[in-house]
């Protein structure tokens, strides 16, 4: 959606609004929208890559080569009569925080960027017990999920991991929309250990990493129309 102050062909800085992982789209007016449009400003905001409507209709998932999507938006504002190419302010809010500063380590056309917050090593933002259980092994980093966590959750946290991994696969994601969390199949219970630790004390949580979001995703299909 691109906002613009009047209906004159007055050229103007143009700041492109990116929000997180499980923002929607009109959250974007509180946070800087309307506060551009009094400045002066266009504002353009947009559905990325595992976000709203690319996410929950068309099912395509995060990536994390955001400078794809950026790009895109940077063309499509360039090519408008209305918009200052020399400003134009990228700005990312929890998640885009991670997502806004790796688009504009690429994409040269970004003349400010604000990141709220900014997010050098997004993996230290997943609890600890989280980032124990990916070992070198798939197999075994799977087994550790099905076996010693997800029976231990209890709902309130299997639906928490349920919303959060939500947009960075599509098995995860539909399964989540039927209120199951993401797995391997069991293994048979003559396989199984006797042995578990619960969620709480944790000595290793886990889930499926065996699907991950493929690197030919389009991440140019962001979303942006005049208005």
């Amino acid at each position: 959606m691109f906002f613009r102050p009047d209906d004159s062909a007055e050229r103007r800085p143009t700041v492109i609004l990116t929000n997180g992982s499980d923002g929607q789209n009109v959250d974007m007016w509180t946070y800087g929208v309307s506060a551009a449009v009094e400045r002066g400003w266009n504002a353009l905001v947009y559905d990325g890559p595992g976000q709203g409507q690319l996410l929950f209709v068309d099912r395509v998932v995060f990536t994390p080569r955001w400078e794809t999507v950026v790009t895109r938006l940077v063309d499509w504002l360039a090519a408008r009569s209305d918009v200052d190419t020399n400003r134009i302010a990228l700005t990312g809010l929890s998640m885009g925080g991670e997502l806004a500063p790796r688009a504009a380590a690429y994409e040269n056309r970004i003349a400010a960027l604000v990141a709220m917050p900014g997010v050098l090593r997004p993996w230290l933002g997943f609890p600890a017990e989280i980032r124990e259980i990916l070992t070198r092994d798939k197999e075994e980093t799977n087994n550790i999920w099905n076996r010693e966590v997800v029976p231990e959750l209890s709902a309130a946290e299997a639906a928490t991991l349920r919303k959060r991994f939500e947009p960075f696969s599509v098995p995860a994601m539909l399964a989540a929309r039927q209120g199951k969390m993401f797995s391997t199949p069991r293994p048979s219970s003559s396989s199984h250990s006797t042995s578990r630790t619960s969620w709480s004390a944790s000595r290793r949580p886990h889930w499926s990493w065996t699907t991950r979001a493929s690197s030919s995703i389009p991440g140019s299909r962001a979303r942006c129309s005049t208005s």
